[in-house]
């Protein structure tokens, strides 16, 4: 660790000329979270358009009894993201992804990164660049996954750069970690303040929740609990109809209560403390705390380390082709509400809605990784829109309707949608307004009191319609339920905060290959939100939000993974006609 110099606070690099392909080529590269959205997108751009790299250390986390390479197999083999590659290298794929990634069993959440001992000498002897890309990216998870995944995968990051011999780590954060305050938020990590301007220091915050889960799950616990428990698991059989004297249902429905529990506890814990220091979830807390210890501890053991800090990461421009998404946590949810009935979108209209294209974040992670590779970074790289490109909240919703009433009036599948709803604009509203989803529900739980109580003393036949009205309010307030957690979950990003987020880092160097560099200023929205957001979506995402099925990808050529320390060797070809196979072999 010794041999490290610390330039993770430099961000007066001169401005120069740099080759991202020049600088990966021979290098090893070891990334994590390649199973999520953003880093999958990054680990087939890298093998797309940098085939000059040395080796690619893929961590991946078993589940089941089959190796990590069935799962990474599995991926590349139905992925869409990996559909260039397969269109590019066609049976020669297996050869060419052998050449260059190695799979390695291993876990973010633990030391070494869980990697055997002799693996994880070896890895950190031959290690010169480690990509964090891992994150629990649930705005409101539980609290202790938060911490594993968010917060200790960053220190374990950290530690592990300091065991290789001269590497440095890339640690892939969040632009809203910035918390809730508005205007400019610089490209800096500020160790020891909240994002209301208290005092914190990262350790003890982090020790104090500690504190608070241990408590929690002794809370948990107990006579008291076990008979709270108990009226639980019994409400739950009787629910589903199942056995109440069978031991093996009332043993696996008291597992599933009391995660269930405990779980909602741990949530509510993270929650609650986000809202008292300034973030709006527990998600953005993780994340700043990991960028302030993740910091500390570099600055301990020498390490060299930058920070990339994407905004909301959006549907590709171009890579692996132009719409491809796969996120929950992105604008989907919002978008999708927009082609229903629900128009009145709470918003302040002039508010930055800082969104960034996914290959473009991945190419910023590329440059980024050159820079650090080069000894020539920042501290800081934030990818976002808001600083060089602005898009408003406002601008978003108009768009998006108009995308959604172009649809609708070329597919709708009834009447109402062909002539209602595509004529239906988005509304930008105030959070408290009349038709707000908490009075909506407040109106429509009146009601179904109304109709309770007329079914209680009507007539039969009025005292039947009645109660079936009153039904219909009740399974009603489940779904509105569910748009107004999920309005209020994006209130903090669409009308309580305004940031600009500064982004110069990644503009300060010229890239000597201009396909792979950053560059936010030429999107032009209304085309991109229009032909290539909105439609992105309703093809990859939106299936999953109506419990339907996504659409599978299936490659000319299945991939299999070439065994470890098999000969590479490309695959026998299919069998052809006699008269093919002589000029087919002179060829080869």
């Amino acid at each position: 660790a010794e041999s490290h110099q610390i330039s993770g606070e430099n961000t007066a690099v001169p401005s120069s000329t740099i080759s991202i392909r020049e600088t990966f080529k021979g290098k090893t590269v070891l990334v994590t979270g390649t199973s999520g959205f953003l880093g999958k997108v990054w680990l087939a751009m890298v093998l797309d358009a940098l085939p000059e790299v040395g080796k690619l250390i893929v961590l991946l986390r078993k589940k089941g009894l089959r190796p990590v390479s069935h799962r990474f197999e599995k991926m590349v083999g139905e992925s869409p993201v990996f559909k260039p590659l397969h269109e590019k290298h066609g049976r020669d794929l297996a050869r060419f992804i052998a050449e260059r990634v190695e799979v390695v069993d291993g876990d973010i959440g633990r030391p070494n990164f869980g990697m055997t001992d002799e693996i994880a000498a070896r890895v950190a002897e031959e290690t010169d660049l480690i990509v964090n890309c891992a994150g629990l990216v649930d705005f409101d998870p539980d609290v202790r996954d938060a911490i594993e995944t968010n917060i200790d995968g960053a220190l374990h990051a950290v530690e592990f750069t300091a065991r290789c011999q001269n590497a440095s780590v890339l640690h892939i954060s969040t632009c809203y970690v910035a918390g809730e305050r508005s205007g400019r938020i610089p490209e800096s990590v500020d160790v020891g303040y909240s994002p209301k301007g208290g005092r914190i220091d990262p350790a003890v915050e982090l020790a104090a929740m500690q504190t608070k889960i241990l408590e929690c799950e002794q809370k948990h616990s107990g006579e008291a609990y076990e008979a709270q428990l108990a009226d639980a698991i019994a409400a739950r059989i009787a629910e589903r109809g199942l056995d109440p004297n069978s031991a093996t249902v009332q043993r696996n429905v008291r597992k599933q209560e009391h995660d269930r529990i405990v779980k909602k506890a741990m949530e509510k814990l993270g929650v609650e403390r986000a809202a008292i220091l300034g973030w709006p979830n527990t998600y953005t807390w993780s994340k700043s705390l990991a960028e302030q210890l993740l910091k500390r501890r570099a600055h301990e053991l020498g390490v060299r380390y930058a920070i990339l800090r994407p905004a909301i990461v959006e549907s590709a421009v171009s890579f692996p082709f132009p719409g491809w998404n796969e996120g929950f946590n992105t604008s989907g949810p919002l978008v999708y509400l927009l082609g229903t009935w629900f128009r009145d979108l709470p918003q302040k209209p002039g508010n930055a809605f800082d969104v960034c294209p996914v290959d473009l974040v991945c190419k910023a992670m590329t440059v980024a990784g050159a820079e650090l590779l080069l000894d020539r970074h920042s501290e800081v790289y934030q990818a976002g829109s808001s600083d060089k490109n602005r898009f408003t909240v406002s601008r978003a919703t108009e768009i998006t309707c108009l995308a959604h009433r172009e649809y609708l009036r070329k597919n709708g599948k009834t009447f109402t949608e062909r002539a209602i709803l595509s004529r239906a604009d988005g509304v930008p509203v105030k959070p408290d307004h009349v038709m707000s989803m908490a009075n909506i529900r407040k109106t429509a739980a009146n009601l179904s009191k109304l109709f309770g109580r007329v079914a209680d003393v009507a007539p039969k036949a009025l005292a039947k319609r009645a109660g079936e009205a009153r039904d219909a309010l009740e399974s009603a307030d489940k779904e509105l339920k569910s748009v107004q957690r999920m309005t209020d979950l994006f209130l903090p990003f669409i009308h309580d905060n305004s940031w600009i987020f500064e982004s110069d880092n990644l503009y300060k160097n010229t890239i000597a290959e201009p396909e792979l560099a950053f560059d936010i200023r030429p999107i032009h929205w209304l085309s991109y939100w229009k032909d290539i957001q909105v439609p992105g979506l309703r093809r990859w995402c939106f299936p999953q939000f109506e419990g339907g099925t996504v659409e599978t990808y299936t490659p000319a050529v299945p991939f299999k993974m070439l065994p470890a320390g098999a000969p590479i060797a490309i695959p026998a070809l299919p069998s052809l006609a006699p008269e093919a196979r002589p000029a087919l072999r002179a060829v080869g």
